[in-house]
């Protein structure tokens, strides 16, 4: 766990960040990925993202973004827990994880996902963090960062970590 911006992040290979279907860019991670590479990001994930599907992972370029990668993660918004936000949200982030791998990837920055645009619980979005993890192969990587920007989101992920 790391206390900080998600996009400040040094020696980062790649960037993980977290849409919706419809590939709205909302949520301050991306529209700081919005405006640092000028829009390079959307008009790609137009063009060559394909149909976004819940639950997985694709990647684009990082255009301006100090990594090699950006890794876009489709979940879905928070549903009370009833419609699948959570299995997708799991899925979406081994997604990333194994993406990343693909591509030789060894350092990897998460968001912490909070109460944002995606409406996850605090400490729901850090426990399936913390499944997801623990069923993917994280030996592969260097270092997997989740970075939290707030100190609640901070106290929640290493409570869950330990």
């Amino acid at each position: 766990m790391i206390h900080g911006e998600l996009l400040a992040q040094p020696n980062i290979d790649a960037f993980v960040s977290f849409l919706t279907e419809d590939l709205s860019w909302g949520g301050p991670i991306n529209q700081q990925i919005m405006i640092q590479t000028q829009h390079q990001v959307d008009a790609y994930a137009l063009e060559f993202g394909g149909k976004p599907t819940k639950g997985k992972a694709f990647s684009t370029p990082a255009f301006t973004l100090p990594a090699k990668l950006l890794i876009l993660a489709v979940i879905e918004e928070w549903d009370d827990g009833f419609a699948g936000a959570e299995r997708y949200l799991k899925l979406a982030i081994k997604s990333a994880l194994q993406l990343a791998e693909m591509n030789e990837i060894k350092s990897i920055a998460f968001p912490a996902l909070s109460s944002s645009t995606e409406k996850f619980p605090l400490a729901r979005g850090a426990r399936i963090f913390n499944n997801a993890f623990a069923d993917s192969n994280l030996d592969a990587f260097d270092e997997v960062r989740i970075v939290c920007k707030s100190d609640e989101a901070y106290t929640e992920y290493i409570n869950r970590f330990g």
